[in-house]
């Protein structure tokens, strides 16, 4: 594509040389030839480095020395152009004949099953679903439409999923949750699992991922939620509708957390907490306690951003500080023995 159909289509402005672009490409790794998007001001510095032929950039960002495409959003207009760019492989069609299914599953029309897939009995899959191969799907589960899970996906006993759900690689939804009885010997005991998991519409679940099923009642994933790789949810767990979750958290049992929360990797939540909605919380942060609305937090236990980040300026000075108190606790000595104190 010409830099000019780009811009046209887009609704942005070309500011220099027209050319044609053959690929996509990110601003380190761009070449001559190449598209790349600067999407945050902070890595303008690599933007400017960039071989790139053409950069798209945001309208309220200050021009580069390079032929630039002002649009309202760079890298939604990249993720666009991707698709045109690299075309995706063909879906997979049909029932693979080495496919195991159930007594009385219901497939919706055009749902494909690929090599050694197993389906247990009275389970239900939707319209255009796809199941990619080697995925485990066990009885009385309901799967709605267009959903695509990829190989060693696992789905135990009574879930229940959504429309346009995409569970990626490994994940294992529906396992038992981690309870134990200890019995006065201190031997522990397993306690019994009996409840499901259920998963709204347009969730995405990514690899290697768990979502264990409730002790009773349901672990509950809302609509539009976005979990990132090897993600923990424990035994009666609630996220709410379009919440993000990035890797490797881990969610303790019966923790509720709300409406479109921003939840950094690796955080931890204790268990029985309620997160309010609108809620970001940095990486690696430790939650113990309850999150009211519109709390941005961060550090382990988790402060505030702003009070976390002068914490940490003061960390950095504290060899400083240390001297500075040990000089005046000298010059106090020296004054009493001076004083005969």
């Amino acid at each position: 594509m010409r830099l000019s159909e780009i811009a046209k289509e887009f609704h942005g402005e070309l500011i220099g040389e027209d050319a044609e672009i053959v690929r996509l490409a990110r601003l380190e790794d761009a070449d001559n030839g190449d598209l790349s998007f600067l999407s945050q001001s902070r890595y303008r510095e690599l933007a400017l480095k960039s071989k790139a032929t053409a950069i798209l950039i945001s309208r309220e960002e200050p021009l580069l020395p390079k032929t630039v495409i002002r649009v309202d959003n760079p890298y939604q207009v990249y993720t666009e152009l991707l698709l045109r760019f690299y075309k995706p492989l063909p879906e997979p069609t049909g029932i693979h004949p080495s496919a195991i299914i159930g007594d009385n599953v219901k497939l919706g029309n055009n749902v494909a099953i690929g090599p050694l897939c197993c389906i247990g009995e009275n389970t239900v899959i939707g319209d255009d679903t796809i199941l990619v191969g080697s995925v485990f799907i066990g009885r009385e589960v309901e799967i709605g439409s267009n959903c695509k899970l990829y190989p060693m996906v696992v789905i135990r006993d009574r879930v229940k999923i959504g429309n346009r759900a995409v569970i990626k690689d490994g994940a294992v939804i529906g396992s038992d949750g981690f309870a134990f009885l200890p019995d006065a010997s201190g031997k522990y005991h397993p306690v019994p699992q009996l409840g499901t998991v259920e998963i709204g519409d347009d969730v995405s679940i990514g690899a290697n991922t768990c979502i264990d099923r409730a002790l009773s009642g349901a672990t509950k994933i809302g609509s539009g939620v976005k979990l990132d790789n090897l993600i923990q949810v424990a035994h009666n767990v609630t996220i709410q509708e379009n919440t993000v979750i990035a890797a490797q958290t881990g969610i303790s049992g019966s923790t509720k957390i709300g409406k479109r929360n921003k939840i950094g990797g690796q955080v931890g939540f204790g268990g029985h907490l309620k997160v309010g909605d609108d809620v970001t919380i940095g990486a690696q942060s430790g939650i113990i306690s309850n999150i009211q609305n519109h709390s941005v937090l961060w550090g382990t236990p988790a402060f505030p951003h702003q009070m976390m980040l002068r914490i940490v300026a003061f960390w950095k000075k504290l060899p400083e500080i240390i001297k500075r108190l040990e000089k005046l606790e000298m010059e106090l000595l020296k004054d009493k023995k001076k004083n005969g104190h």
